[in-house]
């Protein structure tokens, strides 16, 4: 096998590690065929070229893997890894905050409740809970109780 063969599979595996390392996150399927193919690279040297050059081939391929690390750990810990903006207040307005749904208030039933369901109350399409008992569709509603993100209600 020539050397520039394996030169192609070795850079080519350092390639993806690189892609790895600072363009995709987590553990890819680049990075493991980078990997695979530095390896592949390294024994395709050390079988089919001379000894001198097979063992240039794998210290080339350890510093330049060393270097990778050494500038991979840099970056992470000038950034870090966490988020750098931050999130001081939600841009999204809840239904809770723009219409409250109170104790007492009336609506009628948007399809079954069994206990889950779907209700119109104030205008609004709302997800409601019933105490267990099962209410028909466009039923007459009323709020019982108001939970920080569940609607309890009762048929009228």
């Amino acid at each position: 096998m020539d050397i520039a063969i394996i030169l192609s599979i070795i850079i080519g595996g350092i390639f993806l590690l690189v892609l790895e390392v600072f363009l995709i996150p987590g553990t890819t399927v680049a990075g493991v065929i980078g990997l695979i193919l530095v390896v592949l690279g390294n024994v395709f040297g050390i079988l089919y070229l001379s000894t001198v050059a097979s063992t240039a081939i794998l210290l080339c391929s350890i510093i330049i893997s060393g270097i990778m690390i050494y500038i991979g750990y840099k970056a992470i810990q000038e950034k870090g890894i966490v988020l750098e903006q931050k999130l001081d207040k939600s841009k999204i307005t809840t239904r809770a905050a723009r219409r409250p749904v109170s104790v007492g208030d009336r609506g009628y039933a948007f399809g079954n409740i069994r206990p889950e369901g779907k209700a119109i109350i104030n205008n609004l399409t709302y997800n409601v809970e019933s105490r267990g008992s099962f209410i028909s569709d466009n039923v007459q509603l009323e709020v019982i109780e108001v939970q920080a993100n569940i609607i309890i209600v009762k048929a009228v």
